[in-house]
C-alpha cells in the first residue's frame, strides 16, 4: 500500500511462479505465457497488460513470436531487450528439441527395439515401466519389480509413485518371462484392465504391455489382441501410434 492505495498486483508474480512450480505451463492462456516470459526482462512493470497488448496486436502467441523486433518494440513497454527475448525464445526451444536424443516410442518397431535393449541381462520376472511424454518421447525406463510383475499390476503402489515422480502422460509396461505358457491368464488380464482404468482416471495412457522372451523376442499384447482395455478402443490406439 502506498499513499493509502491498495496495490492489487502485490505478490502476483510470486503467485504465478508458484503455480508454474506446481503445474508447469499446463492450463496457462497464451497471454499468461507471455506475461511470465516478460518477468525476466521487465522487472517491475505489470507485464499482464503488456502481454494482452501483444496478443491483441499480433493475434496469438505464434503471431507474437513471428513479429520482427522492430514491430515488437512498437508495443508500449517492450524494449529491444524484451523484443529479442521474445523473438529468440522459440529458437532456443527448437535447439533443445533437436538436442534431445531420447527415442520417440511412436511405432511398434521402435518400441520393440527400445524394450529389448533395456531387458538385456535382466532376470525373468522383472517388470520395467517406460515413462513417456505426451508426444511419446521416452522420459525414463524404471524397474518396478524383479520377481512377480502381475502382483505389482494388481497392487500398483510403487508403479503409481514412479509415474508421479516422472510426470509422464503415457506408459508402456514390459516384463520378462521364461515360462512356456507366456500369455497372461484371465485373472492377469483382469488386473491389467483394472490398472488401465485406474491410470485413465489419472489421465495417463497405458499404451501397451510387452512380454519379453530371451534377448531378442518381444510380444505386444496390443498387437496380439489380448490387451482388453486397449482392444475396446482399437481405433483410438491406432491414432496414438500414428501421433
Amino acid at each position: 500500500m502506498a499513499d493509502g492505495k491498495i496495490n492489487y498486483h502485490a505478490g502476483h508474480r510470486q503467485r504465478v511462479r508458484s503455480r508454474i512450480d506446481q503445474t508447469g505451463l499446463r492450463g496457462f492462456s497464451q497471454h499468461e505465457v507471455l506475461e511470465f516470459l516478460l518477468f525476466y526482462t521487465i522487472p517491475r512493470k505489470n507485464t499482464n497488460e503488456i502481454a494482452h497488448e501483444l496478443t491483441a496486436r499480433f493475434g496469438d502467441l505464434y503471431g507474437v513470436s513471428q513479429a520482427s523486433i522492430e514491430e515488437l518494440c512498437q508495443v508500449k513497454g517492450i524494449s529491444r531487450k524484451s523484443a529479442a527475448f521474445i523473438k529468440y525464445f522459440p529458437q532456443l526451444s527448437e535447439q533443445l528439441t533437436a538436442a534431445d536424443k531420447r527415442p520417440v516410442m511412436s511405432n511398434p518397431d521402435t518400441v520393440t527395439k527400445v524394450v529389448l535393449k533395456h531387458f538385456k541381462g535382466v532376470q525373468s520376472g522383472s517388470m520395467i515401466v517406460f515413462c513417456l511424454t505426451s508426444s511419446l518421447r521416452l522420459i525414463e525406463a524404471v524397474t518396478v519389480c524383479s520377481s512377480d510383475p502381475f502382483k505389482e499390476i494388481a497392487s500398483p503402489r510403487k508403479l503409481i509413485k514412479t509415474l508421479a515422480e516422472n510426470e509422464c502422460n503415457s506408459i508402456i509396461l514390459a516384463h520378462k518371462s521364461d515360462q512356456l505358457n507366456i500369455l497372461p491368464s484371465k485373472k492377469e488380464l483382469s488386473a491389467m484392465n483394472a490398472l488401465y482404468d485406474l491410470l485413465s482416471r489419472l489421465k495417463i495412457r497405458y499404451l501397451d504391455h510387452i512380454i519379453v522372451l530371451g534377448e531378442d523376442t518381444a510380444l505386444s499384447l496390443c498387437n496380439s489382441g489380448m490387451f482388453e482395455a486397449v482392444k475396446h478402443s482399437g481405433s483410438k490406439r491406432k491414432e496414438i501410434w500414428q501421433h
